[in-house]
C-alpha cells in the first residue's frame, strides 16, 4: 500500500507527466491512483468536516451533471475536476496521516528534479524530456521570444505555477527543515530566471500587496511595519511609471511592463495570453453574478461569452484575434467553480480559506500562502491539475494535526 502512496505523491508533484494516452495537459494519473487508494481503504470512522464539505461539492456537481441532460463528453471531462476536488484531498489527507506528512527527501528530490530539467533545457538541450508530455513545445522559439523554458510542464507559465505551489508546500510544511531556504530560493530562481513567467510574477506581486493590506487592517502586531511597507509599495508604483524600462524590452515580462506603463487601459487588450486569462476569470465570475448564483452547469461558458460579445458589452475585452474555441473550458479554477456550480462554490472556497486561516496561529505566513493560492487558482489553473487539490489535502491534514496536538 505504501508504494502506491508514494506513486500518488509523485503524480501530484508532477501532474503533467503522460503515462497513458490522455489528450490533455493535466494528466489524470494522480486521480487514477487516488481512486485505487480510496477503494482499497477500510471504511469506518468519522469523516473530517472539511472533506465532508468537499464531498457535498462533488455530489452537487454530480446532480448538476445529470440535470443538464443530454450529457456531453465535454461535460464529463469538466466534471472530472470535481472528482479530483474531493478524491485527491481525501486521499492526500489519509495518506499524509499514514506517512506522517510528505517525506522530506522525496519533496527535495521533486523540487530538485523540476530545477534540473529546466536548467538542462535552458543551457544544454531545449528538447530534454519533452517526449513524456502530452504537448511538446518548441522551447528554442520560446527562449528567442524572451520567454523561459517549460521543464516538465506544457508552458513556461505552468512551470512557474508549479513552483509557486511547491513554494507554498515548502512554507507550510518544512519551515524548520535543513534545506528550507535553499528550496525557497530554488523555486524563486525557477520562476524569475528559468521559466520567466510573467503571469507568476504578477501573481506574486498582487498576492504580496493583498497580504500587506490585510495585515494593515487585521494584524494586531507589527501594524506600523506593514503600513510602512504599504507606503513603500505606493512609492514603487509612482517610480514605476517614471523610469525607463527599455532594458527589459527583449523579455516578455519587460514588454508587458512597458505596455502597462504606457497605457494601463490597453494592457488587457494587447497581449493575447493576458487577455485570455483575464477574460476566463472575469466572465466566469460575471456569469455567476448575472445568473444570481444559479449554476450554469457544464459546457455553457463558450455560449455565454459569445452572447456577451454579440450584445456589445465589454467590447474592449474582445481583441481582434478572439477565438471562441478557446472558451469551451474555463481556465480559472475558482471561476469555473462559481460559473458551473453557482452558490455551491462557496463550500470549497470556505474549506480553502478556513484551513489556511486557522494555520496562521502556528505559521503566520499561511495567510500569504492563501493569497498566493487563490491568485493562482483565479488565474489559469483548473482543479484537474493534481497539485492544486493536493495542497487542499495538505492544509486539512496540517489543521487536523494541529487540533490533535492542542487536545493532547
Amino acid at each position: 500500500m505504501k508504494y502506491l502512496i508514494y506513486i500518488f505523491y509523485f503524480f501530484c508533484l508532477f501532474p503533467y507527466v503522460q503515462i497513458l494516452p490522455f489528450n490533455t495537459d493535466s494528466q489524470p494519473n494522480a486521480l487514477i491512483v487516488a481512486i485505487i487508494l480510496f477503494c482499497s481503504q477500510k471504511s469506518g470512522g468519522k469523516i473530517n468536516k472539511s472533506l465532508f464539505l468537499l464531498l457535498l461539492t462533488f455530489l452537487g456537481a454530480l446532480i448538476i451533471l445529470f440535470i443538464n441532460y443530454p450529457i456531453k463528453l465535454q461535460s464529463i471531462r469538466l466534471f472530472g475536476g470535481y472528482i479530483s476536488l474531493f478524491l485527491i484531498p481525501y486521499v492526500a489527507y489519509t495518506s499524509l496521516k499514514s506517512t506522517g506528512g510528505i517525506p522530506y527527501l522525496f519533496f527535495v528530490f521533486a523540487v530538485s528534479f523540476w530545477l534540473l530539467v529546466g536548467s538542462v533545457q535552458l543551457l544544454i538541450d531545449a528538447s530534454f524530456l519533452q517526449f513524456i508530455l502530452y504537448r511538446e513545445q518548441s522551447i528554442s522559439d520560446l527562449i528567442e521570444s524572451g520567454r523561459g523554458v517549460t521543464s516538465l510542464a506544457p508552458e513556461p507559465t505552468f512551470y512557474g505555477i508549479i513552483c509557486v505551489f511547491l513554494a507554498i508546500i515548502n512554507q507550510l510544511c518544512f519551515r524548520n527543515e535543513k534545506y528550507y531556504k535553499w528550496i525557497l530560493l530554488a523555486c524563486l530562481f525557477i520562476i524569475f530566471v528559468i521559466s520567466r513567467s510573467s503571469a507568476c510574477i504578477f501573481v506574486i506581486t498582487i498576492s504580496l500587496v493583498a497580504y500587506i493590506v490585510y495585515q494593515v487592517f487585521c494584524s494586531n502586531t507589527h501594524r506600523d511595519r506593514y503600513i510602512l511597507l504599504l507606503m513603500g509599495i505606493i512609492g514603487c508604483i509612482v517610480v514605476f511609471f517614471a523610469i525607463d524600462l527599455s532594458l527589459l524590452a527583449p523579455y516578455r515580462i519587460g514588454k508587458l511592463l512597458i505596455i502597462l506603463q504606457r497605457d494601463p487601459m490597453l494592457f488587457l487588450a494587447t497581449d493575447a495570453s493576458v487577455n485570455e486569462r483575464f477574460n476566463h476569470a472575469f466572465f466566469s465570475l460575471y456569469g455567476f453574478l448575472r445568473n444570481w448564483g444559479i449554476p450554469h452547469g457544464f459546457d455553457a461558458f463558450a455560449q455565454n461569452v459569445s452572447d456577451i460579445r454579440s450584445s456589445g458589452m465589454f467590447h474592449n475585452l474582445f481583441i481582434s484575434y478572439f477565438n471562441i474555441e478557446r472558451y469551451h473550458r474555463i481556465m480559472s479554477g475558482i471561476g469555473a467553480l462559481f460559473f458551473e456550480l453557482g452558490v455551491i462554490a462557496f463550500l470549497p472556497l470556505y474549506v480553502i480559506m478556513k484551513n489556511f486561516y486557522t494555520l496562521q496561529y502556528k505559521n503566520p505566513s499561511s495567510m500569504f500562502c492563501l493569497f498566493l493560492y487563490l491568485s493562482v487558482m483565479l488565474n489559469a489553473v483548473p482543479f484537474m491539475t493534481a497539485l492544486a487539490p493536493f495542497i487542499i489535502g495538505i492544509v486539512i491534514y496540517l489543521n487536523d494535526e494541529l487540533t490533535s496536538r492542542t487536545i493532547l
